[in-house]
């Protein structure tokens, strides 16, 4: 083997040891950047839910089964309007009129009907649950139901619904 023959050997052989001990050193590096992509580090913090109490005797359309009406209550479901659903004589449903696709604000069903309708693409939920009935951008958006708010009491005698909201 003649001298440059043994410097070309050596020179390629430090250039592999030098890209295997980079490689090695910057894996770990890239590794928890993209770790850290996956993870929210930073959550948005919601606020805390709170006992509400809503006066349906201020909601006449409320007070039949299948009735509904939208209402703001100020400082709660990040500003936006609830909706409150009679499913039966001793059952009101509230959920939020925000469909978590595009942020647009749901509309009320016909009467005699429980279709919630999103007016930006046309989803379709049910009053009932809040669940996706019709998703005709199922290609675009898997779906996510309507937010539901836990009933705490319904006192039928003063018509008064105790929400968590």
């Amino acid at each position: 083997m003649d001298k440059n023959e043994i410097n070309n050997n050596r020179r390629d052989f430090l250039k592999k040891v030098g890209t295997f001990v980079g490689v090695t050193i910057s894996l770990p590096v890239i590794s928890s950047v993209f770790n850290s992509c996956e993870q929210d580090e930073n959550p948005i913090p919601q606020p805390p839910k709170e006992l509400t109490q809503i006066d349906l005797n201020k909601y006449p359309p409320i007070n039949t089964v299948g009735g509904s009406v939208k209402i703001l209550l100020p400082g709660k479901n990040n500003n936006n309007p609830i909706i409150l659903y009679r499913k039966s004589l001793d059952e009101i449903i509230v959920l939020s009129t925000i469909c978590r696709h595009a942020g647009c604000e749901v509309n009320l069903p016909q009467p005699g009907k429980i279709e919630l309708r999103c007016p930006c693409h046309l989803v379709i939920f049910s009053a009932e649950n809040g669940d996706i009935l019709i998703n005709p951008i199922s290609s675009e958006w898997s779906g996510e139901p309507l937010d539901k708010f836990n009933v705490i009491e319904f006192d039928k005698a003063n018509n008064i619904l105790k929400v968590e909201i």
